[in-house]
């Protein structure tokens, strides 16, 4: 539970260091499912945009988390064991 408390902190605080433009659209993208085109039109830009946005924001969130978890040692398996 400590360990999945932890992962949770982690995950709030590399999603805030994304700027703004990149938060919402992984916010929109990987929290609250919207497809690309719908995430366009609520944020106002182009489709590109918003692809682009995405993968950097992922990126920035991997590099975030990967530094974050090594930090806090070795990764807990967040699937159950058979």
């Amino acid at each position: 539970a400590v360990q999945r408390a932890e992962l949770q902190r982690a995950i709030q605080r590399c999603l805030m260091a994304l700027r703004g433009d990149q938060r919402a659209v992984a916010v929109l993208s990987d929290v609250e499912g919207f497809d690309y085109q719908t995430i366009a039109g609520q944020v106002g830009a182009a489709l590109g945009t918003v692809k682009s946005r995405l993968s950097r924001a992922r990126a920035a969130l991997r590099d975030c988390l990967r530094d974050a978890l090594e930090l806090s040692g070795p990764p807990e398996r967040l699937t159950p064991r058979d």
